[in-house]
């Protein structure tokens, strides 16, 4: 690794990790539009974060937060907009005989 050649006066905390996929695109030009958009996700995904690190990280500076700034008790949210919600289908494949006509 060459942490000290780019950071000579920082000592390597731990090892650093990353989110990784592997991708297989026809065309350079889809692999390239595919980065850019990588890289704007990784953009907002970081601005989002240090909002959220700076304005607070407790569950109850948030909640405070949203009443002050927006009058927004968070508590009165339905819990749907609060907890989220899922939708499942579970597909059930019933084949026809002749008793089922009868």
């Amino acid at each position: 690794m060459k942490w000290k050649e780019f950071f000579p006066n920082k000592d390597l905390a731990e090892q650093p990790d990353f989110e990784a996929e592997l991708l297989c695109y026809p065309k350079q030009k889809i692999i390239c539009d595919y980065l850019s958009s990588r890289q704007a996700e990784c953009h907002t995904s970081n601005q989002y974060n240090t909002c959220f690190w700076m304005l607070g990280t407790l569950s109850k500076d948030r909640n405070e937060l949203l009443f002050q700034k927006f009058h927004l008790n968070y508590n009165n949210e339905l819990a749907m907009f609060r907890k989220g919600s899922c939708t499942y289908r579970h597909k059930v494949i019933i084949s026809a005989s002749k008793k089922h006509f009868a």
